[in-house]
Formats: structure tokens, sequence, C-alpha cells
């Protein structure tokens, strides 16, 4: 009995992940000024935690934007990537 209930616990942990974890078709980003990486300029994923990818589009993502993740207060964690170079105002990573 033992077995069954973690093997159903396995499926459907495996399921939410898979139904909840984001791509970087969930994230809206423009170019940067300079056009050497992205800015993440919105979120529109399900996912609680949040990984923002280290590129998107073969581009390095620079900076967060301005209200980036706006007020929505199902994201429990937001994962940055190294090279971050600028998060914008009421970006909401808390």
């Amino acid at each position: 009995m033992e077995k069954k209930t973690i093997l159903v616990v396995v499926i459907l942990f495996i399921t939410i992940t898979t139904v909840f974890a984001q791509t970087a078709a969930d994230f809206s980003v423009e170019l940067t000024s300079d056009s050497n990486g992205v800015i993440i300029k919105g979120y529109t994923g399900r996912a609680l935690t949040v990984t923002v990818p280290d590129t998107i589009e073969g581009l390095p993502v620079k900076e967060i934007g301005r209200q980036a993740f706006g007020f929505d207060g199902r994201i429990t964690s937001i994962i940055l990537p190294q090279g971050l170079v600028k998060i914008g105002e009421e970006a909401n990573l808390s």
C-alpha cells in the first residue's frame, strides 16, 4: 500500500510541475538599447516559483523591467540569472 501511495504522489508532483513549469514564452521581452540583451517586461506564466532564464532567444537577460511581475500575489519566489545588471522600479521581486 505504501508503494502505491508514493507512486501516486510522485505522479501528481510531476504533473503539477509540468503544468506550472515556465518557458521563455511565458516572458514578454524587448531588446536592450544596445541590442545585446533582453529586458523582461512581463510574466504571463502560472508558476509559483519563477526562474528567469539566463538567455531568451539566444540573448542574455540583462534587466527586469518596471512592474515586470505586476502585482500578482501568486508568485512566491523568483530566481534571477547571474548576468542581470538592472532591476526596474516596482518589479515586485519581494
